[in-house]
């Protein structure tokens, strides 16, 4: 007889949808930085965050990466990005 924990394996490294990163995403950037960011300005590949804004919006959100980061890891426990581009 199969234990449990054999079914329930698949889950482990369960990637949460596009639109669930996105808005983790949002958050993390409005309480670290309190800019609003759309869902359009982020586009998500791999373990990379790209972002289509202005310069200014840019420089604001690489300059507090670090604090958006750990949040983004508090978050998104099983899905850590590597970085903001």
């Amino acid at each position: 007889m199969q234990k449990i924990k054999f079914f329930l394996e698949k889950f482990k490294n369960f990637v949460p949808s596009d639109r669930v990163l996105k808005t983790a995403v949002i958050a993390a950037v409005k309480k670290q930085t309190k800019i609003e960011l759309t869902l359009s300005a982020i586009k998500i590949s791999g373990w990379q965050i790209y972002l289509t804004v202005k310069p200014v919006v840019r420089s604001e959100i690489f300059i507090k990466r670090e604090r958006i980061m750990a949040e983004l890891e508090q978050t998104l426990a099983n899905y850590q990005f590597k970085k903001i581009i």
